[in-house]
């Protein structure tokens, strides 16, 4: 058992550069999500719902290319690899943006209902966005960006400082 947890944490842990690399494009994701949002329900007075959906997909594909190339550094060719690898990007992030819709007010059901800043349920909104993050990071991880394991060794290898 003890092997099977060492063996994920090798799997899943993330370098101090990764995890810059992460919250890069990470942040620049919220900056496409807003800006889309606002473009679409000011500019193009579109309702709430659907411009909420409209900035979601923009948000999703700037995240999966900026994952792709940047933070995990991907090397899929060919357009079969890239499609079947940008599909299980778009499911995961389905199915964490189904933890974010359901879990907040779960959360807030279960009890998990202060009101910091007097915003009712803010504990549970970044309670469930901490979740997603790390859930988000974990699909990337092991589902949608897997490398070969010479390619892992190799990434260990570039990763320790030389003495």
């Amino acid at each position: 058992m003890r092997e099977k947890i060492k063996a994920l944490w090798s799997r899943v842990h993330m370098p101090l550069g990764e995890f810059l690399r992460y919250m890069l494009v990470g942040c620049g994701t919220t900056v496409v999500s807003w800006v889309s949002y606002s473009v679409c329900v000011k500019w193009c007075s579109l309702p709430i719902d659907v411009s909420n959906a409209i900035s979601w997909v923009f948000a999703v594909t700037f995240s999966y290319v900026g994952n792709r190339l940047f933070v995990f550094q991907d090397k899929a060719h060919g357009a079969g690899n890239i499609f079947r690898e940008a599909f299980r990007y778009y499911m995961s992030r389905g199915i964490t943006g189904l933890i974010e819709l359901f879990g907040v007010p779960f959360l807030l059901w279960i009890g998990v209902d202060s009101a910091p800043f007097g915003v009712k349920g803010l504990t549970a909104k970044v309670l469930v966005t901490i979740l997603v993050i790390i859930g988000n990071y974990v699909f990337c991880k092991l589902l949608v960006f897997r490398k070969k394991k010479e390619e892992e060794k190799e990434a260990e290898n570039r990763e320790k400082p030389s003495l």
